[in-house]
C-alpha cells in the first residue's frame, strides 16, 4: 500500500506577508474612514481637519473641493448636495439665492436674517435720521423713496433680489 505523502512545507516569509497585509488594511481603512461616496459624489475628511468636504464637478468640467464647515456627515451631506446640485443643474442666481436659506435652516436649526428692500430702507432711514444733519436725511429719504418706487412690487422681495442694474438705472453709486 502506497503511503500519502505531505507536500513539502512552502516558507513564506510570514513577518512580510503580515506587513503587507497591515498596509492595505490600514490603506483601505483610511479611504473609508475619510472618503465616503453617496449618490451625488464624495464626502471627504481631510487629515487634520474636523470638517467635511465636498467634492463635486463644476458646470466647465473641473473638479472641487470645498469645506462644508460641518462635522456631522449627515448635515455635511445635506451641503454636499446643494453644492452638487448647484453645479449639475446649473442654477440660475434667484435659484441659489432660494436654497441658501433652506440649506442654512436645515444645517444650523435658524432662520438666515433677510429682509425685504423696504424695510432695509425704512430701517437704514431711522438710523440716518439719529445720525446725519437733516438735509443729508431728507436727500436719502427722497433717492430712497424713488428706489422703492421705481421697484415696484419688487422692493417687498429679499434685498438679495436686488441687481447692480436696479441701482445703476437709478444713478446711484453701486459700488
Amino acid at each position: 500500500m502506497n503511503a500519502l505523502r505531505c507536500p513539502a512545507p512552502v516558507t513564506l516569509s510570514l513577518s512580510a506577508s503580515v506587513h503587507r497585509l497591515h498596509s492595505f488594511f490600514t490603506y483601505a481603512n483610511t479611504l473609508a474612514r475619510n472618503w465616503l461616496p453617496d449618490s451625488h459624489g464624495l464626502l471627504r475628511r481631510k487629515d487634520g481637519s474636523k470638517y467635511w468636504f465636498a467634492c463635486f464637478t463644476l458646470p466647465d468640467g473641473g473638479q472641487t473641493q470645498r469645506s462644508t464647515k460641518q462635522t456631522g456627515r449627515s448635515a455635511a451631506q445635506k451641503v454636499a448636495d446643494t453644492f452638487e446640485r448647484a453645479a449639475t443643474q446649473k442654477m440660475s442666481e434667484g435659484q441659489i439665492r432660494r436654497v441658501i436659506p433652506t440649506l442654512f435652516e436645515q444645517v444650523s436649526g435658524q432662520r438666515l436674517a433677510s429682509s425685504s428692500v423696504r424695510s432695509y430702507v425704512e430701517q437704514f432711514l431711522k438710523l440716518k435720521e439719529r445720525e446725519s444733519s437733516k438735509a443729508t436725511y431728507l436727500r436719502y429719504k427722497q433717492l430712497l423713496g424713488q428706489f422703492c418706487e421705481q421697484l415696484g412690487d419688487r422692493a417687498n422681495l429679499d434685498i438679495n433680489f436686488v441687481a447692480v442694474v436696479d441701482v445703476s438705472v437709478m444713478g446711484l453709486p453701486s459700488g
